[in-house]
């Protein structure tokens, strides 16, 4: 599935406006992206069999910087809140990080 076939969104979370990359029918698989990069071959591969939905976490990409979550805790329930304003019911959930 070419990245052109994601379609962009953006949801308020926590009082930040985080960016959503969606693409895929099927089960919901969420990834947190910490790259401020949306789109991998691994997204195009789980979006021929699964609905993906990649989210760039505050201060990363196109979301709205991070001023104010100062803890993992704080980030983690920002974009908890995120997900569930996409998603509804289970998913499964991928993080990456190249901190």
């Amino acid at each position: 599935m070419p990245e052109s076939d994601f379609k962009e969104g953006h949801v308020e979370a926590d009082g930040f406006r985080v960016r959503y990359l969606e693409a895929g029918q099927g089960d919901s698989v969420v990834i947190l992206d910490s790259t401020a990069w949306g789109w991998s071959p691994l997204n195009d591969a789980l979006a021929k069999t699964y609905r993906v939905v990649v989210f760039e976490v505050p201060g990363m990409g196109s979301s709205s910087p991070n001023t104010t979550s100062g803890s993992v805790n704080d980030l983690a329930g920002t974009m908890v809140q995120a997900a569930a304003s996409v998603v509804s019911g289970k998913f499964t959930l991928i993080g990456t990080s190249f901190a």
